[in-house]
């Protein structure tokens, strides 16, 4: 709809204001009056064709452009064949759903796979796995994407050329007839039968060695569980479980849980359930971060402090807790925790703190807190006395084994992990290394050390699904399955 500025002059006339495109033009100069939009001669045709001839001479040179295409570029033909024996359960144009399992950030979620004449086209959330109950993430639905992406791999390469399958047999052959030792660099998975094989394997003559490099993990966690005597070397590794179903108060420690946290599909379907005022009381989110999440965006209260802040504010937290008789603590840690807090300005006052230390107290076994994955060890101690002091150990807050431990016998951390890749690449124990998966060479790109330690490997093969960093620096490069055209049998949490 174009507006037009008009206005009502003395005898009831409608005056049209005219709009000015420019200076020139409001000052009404000659020069403006002589632009002309278009150059000098456009409207003209040239001097012996008439409009007529030149939209008929246009016409046709249009037609036998494209008849010129019809005979020079004709589309391969393609037969539809039939079923030679039609399988019973397949019928054409309607779905078919199969029940299977991904694998990401360390979380399993349950899928229900629509599939058309074999091809996988929708991804939904399984409704009888426990883990996700029939939800899904962007993540589950954006994985069919890597399926039918263009850039994957569709056949091995040695040194950037072709190869064969039974030349990287011959290739694995010689490893062997030579004794050459092999290691495998391998992001954390949740396989059972990747674990048995990695067991077998560290049994055989060859001792081949396994190295656990991925970006997300829990060893601060782990580390924060040790230091507290919960956790000895060789036991089972421990896990908090939440239910956030039962939480009234929830305080957020730089803990994205609804996005970027494992299980956080299943999470953010219990957080929910208490955000209905139809079902009854609403909880509240208490929100510490350094950085934006989806978690903070649904925030009742959100604070935005820095890494280092984080730290001291839950300090004062825990500090106020005590001094409010909630957590019996030694007068030396207390001494500490006061002397750790007389160098800082808090961005956040102290009425602010009183007050969630004062709706937590008053929601004593029903208050939450969750820490993110990759915090200080200190965070996540201080996070477990807090949730001791809310009295939410043992309701909302459980540990738990987890249960894939029994057959993989992972107790090594990712830290730990590297360190003893850097060791043995400097005395040369490994031959060949192995990439399953994953990027190490980008993830890692900061670490020099560990770098260095991949190149001192004489040769390196990698398994992925399209090509990457770590790719380039491989003698041999494998395409990967991609899970929904792969068994798999992963074990969730």
């Amino acid at each position: 709809m174009k507006i037009v500025r008009c206005a009502i002059d003395e005898k009831g006339l409608i005056q049209v204001k005219k709009q000015w495109r420019s200076i020139a033009d409001l000052n009404n100069s000659q020069e403006h009056n002589k632009q002309n939009e278009f150059p000098e001669g456009a409207d003209d045709l040239s001097e012996g064709v008439s409009r007529r001839s030149f939209l008929k001479l246009l016409g046709s040179s249009i037609a036998f452009a494209g008849l010129s295409g019809c005979g020079s570029f004709r589309k391969p033909e393609k037969h539809i064949k039939p079923y030679a024996k039609m399988p019973e359960e397949i019928v054409a144009g309607r779905p078919l759903f199969y029940a299977s399992s991904m694998e990401f950030g360390g979380s399993v979620s349950g899928v229900l796979v629509e599939t058309y004449e074999g091809r996988p086209t929708k991804i939904e959330g399984n409704p009888e796995h426990p883990n996700n109950n029939g939800k899904s993430s962007v993540y589950e639905q954006a994985s069919i994407l890597n399926l039918y992406d263009p850039d994957r791999l569709k056949s091995i390469t040695q040194n950037k050329q072709s190869a064969t399958k039974d030349q990287f047999i011959a290739f694995v052959n010689q490893l062997k007839a030579e004794g050459k030792s092999i290691g495998f660099v391998y992001e954390s998975t949740r396989s059972q039968t990747f674990h048995r094989l990695a067991k077998s394997l560290k049994k055989h003559p060859a001792k081949a060695s396994f190295y656990k490099i991925n970006r997300i993990n829990n060893d601060n966690q782990l580390a924060t569980f040790k230091s507290l005597g919960l956790l000895a070397n060789g036991d089972p590794a421990l896990q908090l479980e939440y239910d956030y179903t039962q939480a009234q108060v929830i305080l957020s420690l730089g803990s994205d849980f609804l996005a970027a946290q494992r299980d956080s599909t299943k999470s953010a379907q219990q957080f929910s359930v208490k955000r209905n005022p139809d079902e009854g009381p609403l909880n509240r989110l208490y929100v510490l971060e350094d950085t934006q999440t989806i978690t903070g965006s649904k925030a009742d209260h959100r604070f935005a402090v820095s890494t280092k802040e984080l730290e001291q504010i839950a300090l004062k937290i825990l500090l106020n807790c005590v001094q409010k008789g909630m957590l019996i603590v030694s007068r030396k840690i207390i001494t500490k925790i006061e002397i750790l807090l007389s160098n800082f300005v808090l961005p956040v006052s102290d009425a602010v703190i009183d007050e969630i230390v004062q709706d937590a107290r008053a929601q004593l076994g029903h208050a939450i807190v969750t820490v993110g994955a990759n915090r200080s060890p200190l965070l996540h101690a201080i996070g477990l006395l807090l949730n001791r002091a809310f009295g939410s150990i043992g309701k909302g807050v459980q540990f738990s084994q987890d249960r894939l431990q029994a057959i993989s016998e992972e107790n090594a951390s990712v830290e730990d992990s590297i360190t003893q890749l850097i060791a043995d690449s400097n005395e040369k124990k490994i031959d060949c290394l192995v990439f399953i998966g994953g990027n190490p060479y980008f993830t890692y790109s900061g670490q020099k050390e560990l770098l260095h330690a991949f190149d001192n490997i004489p040769k390196r093969v990698h398994l992925t699904e399209s090509r990457n960093e770590t790719s380039e620096k491989s003698d041999w490069v494998l395409p990967l399955s991609h899970y929904l055209e792969s068994w798999g049998d992963l074990v969730s949490h």
